[in-house]
């Protein structure tokens, strides 16, 4: 049975083999593969979508927190209340400091003891190669320099260089009430580098510029832990 050239079977099918012999060349089946690289690509974006909405919502809940509440002490200075959770003590920690200083602290490790024991006696320890006497810092077993295990603690003089700094001005947590804040990265004489924080100055560009000089300042935070901060030097 022919239909305007194309050749169809007794049942009224399109019969391919009728059609190739009437002329009209090899009957091919329709591609149906992009039907399944559509649905991917579907499956793929709303996949994309959701884990968008989900941080969006997440960002969004954290930005719209308010801020710790402030008020003024009898000084007129602004002073912050006690957080409503105290981290867990740890042996020597009294509770009143711990309520009062409600920022993260470091926890010393066989490598680092010495350097928190230095500045609770505020000394600023840090390691020297005996080889190659190369002064390093962070504590470590072995010199970074010629990987020498031969390296001593030694007091260092707490004087260096403002390498560089950012202020910041949005913080979180328990750093928020200090805003804005000097975040600093100090040059020791001795050649070592330290990021700490800039204080006893103005957070402000007019008043902190890099290579200008800057010396230790000790911050007891609590009855066991002080950290090590730079002012600018007098």
């Amino acid at each position: 049975m022919s239909n305007g050239g194309w050749e169809y079977s007794e049942e009224g099918d399109l019969d391919p083999d009728l059609t190739e012999e009437a002329g009209y060349g090899e009957w091919e089946q329709p591609d149906r593969r992009w039907v399944g690289s559509l649905f991917r690509i579907i499956t793929t974006l709303l996949l994309i979508a959701l884990i968008g909405s989900v941080l969006l919502s997440v960002v969004s809940g954290r930005r719209s927190s308010p801020p710790p509440e402030q008020v003024p002490n009898s000084g007129g200075r602004l002073t912050r209340p006690a957080p409503t959770a105290i981290p867990e003590l740890r042996p020597g920690q009294s509770e009143e400091l711990m309520a009062d200083y409600n920022k993260p602290l470091p926890q010393a490790t066989p490598e680092t003891q010495e350097f928190w024991d230095g500045l609770k006696r505020e000394e600023l320890r840090i390691q020297q190669c005996q080889d190659c006497q190369q002064h390093y810092f962070y504590p470590r077993p072995f010199c970074p320099n010629c990987h020498s295990t031969n390296v001593e603690w030694i007091t260092a003089s707490g004087k260096g260089t403002l390498e560089t700094f950012v202020i910041n001005h949005r913080a979180m947590g328990g750093f928020a009430d200090e805003a804005p804040y000097v975040i600093a990265v100090v040059t020791l004489d001795e050649g070592p580098r330290m990021m700490t924080n800039l204080v006893n100055v103005e957070a402000d560009p007019e008043h902190v510029a890099a290579n200008m000089a800057v010396e230790i300042v000790y911050d007891a935070v609590t009855d066991e832990v002080t950290l090590p901060k730079f002012q600018p030097a007098s």
